[in-house]
């Protein structure tokens, strides 16, 4: 039986999280650093860079302990950059071939929308510091290439979690022009 590993790509508001509580309803068991970040603080979302090697170890041992119990996974965070996500498809081939575990990117257009709706759900922060989190990942924000190492792609259309291009075996399709939303 293959499992799957989603990796979720997107800046903040972009509907990535949304996503992931579909795939939850799907039996998906979903690795999110900031549900980690959470359980160290008895709940209470805290970002502490010295405790990111920490969070980063912990999300990968669960990556791997979730693919070894034959669960399907979804990874509920950012990755915009190449070596992000060359990071988690190398950890999950350390251990699986494509056959065991296929691995699909599933990338959220991104625009102005995002930052409006992170700012309607600021969770606390200030929308200052969200914009200014926002136009960083904007500028950090790598194109997917062909050559990443996934077995499938989805480009998301975040206005209604539509998808607008997919592609089964990477080499075999083209990839529209990205929707700026």
């Amino acid at each position: 039986m293959t499992s799957e590993a989603v990796v979720l790509i997107g800046v903040i508001g972009s509907g990535k999280s949304t996503y992931a509580d579909l795939m939850r309803r799907l039996k998906y068991e979903i690795v999110n650093k900031d549900d980690i970040r959470r359980s160290m603080h008895d709940g209470e979302y805290v970002y502490d860079e010295k405790l990111e090697p920490q969070v980063r170890s912990t999300a990968h041992l669960l990556i791997l302990q979730h693919l070894r119990d034959r669960k399907n996974i979804c990874i509920d965070e950012t990755n915009i950059t190449r070596a992000k996500r060359k990071e988690l498809v190398d950890l999950i081939r350390s251990e699986f071939n494509p056959m065991q575990v296929r691995i699909t990117f599933v990338e959220f257009a991104r625009g102005p929308r995002c930052l409006e709706r992170r700012h309607r759900d600021a969770r606390g922060i200030p929308a200052q510091k969200w914009t200014e989190v926002y136009e960083r990942m904007m500028r950090d924000f790598e194109e997917v290439k062909d050559d990443e190492g996934y077995s499938a792609y989805k480009l998301i259309d975040n206005k209604e979690n539509i998808v607008v291009v997919e592609g089964v075996v990477p080499q075999y399709f083209t990839r529209e022009k990205r929707l700026d939303v």
